[in-house]
């Protein structure tokens, strides 16, 4: 949460588009697009522990809701990190 309020003092007035409910889960900011970086594995994470889903559900909802929605040029960007 301490690294959204540092984007947001940072990046004041500049459009950025975040993932409602990821906030633990934000890795940091593409500098050249200002597009917000999400650790997929604390995403998933974060879905099985909110909504009580087993981790391949996590995995089919956040691949099939989340990670595929198109916001345009500020679409978060989405680290596969789960290797």
């Amino acid at each position: 949460m301490k690294l959204v309020k540092k984007i947001l003092d940072d990046y004041a007035g500049e459009e950025l588009v975040f993932a409602n409910g990821f906030d633990s889960a934000v890795l940091g900011i593409e500098m050249d697009s200002l597009r917000i970086i999400y650790s997929v594995r604390k995403c998933l994470n974060v879905l099985m522990r909110h909504s009580d889903l087993t981790y391949e559900e996590a995995l089919d909802f956040f691949d099939s809701k989340i990670s595929n929605v198109d916001l345009g040029p500020k679409t978060p960007i989405w680290c596969d990190d789960l290797v």
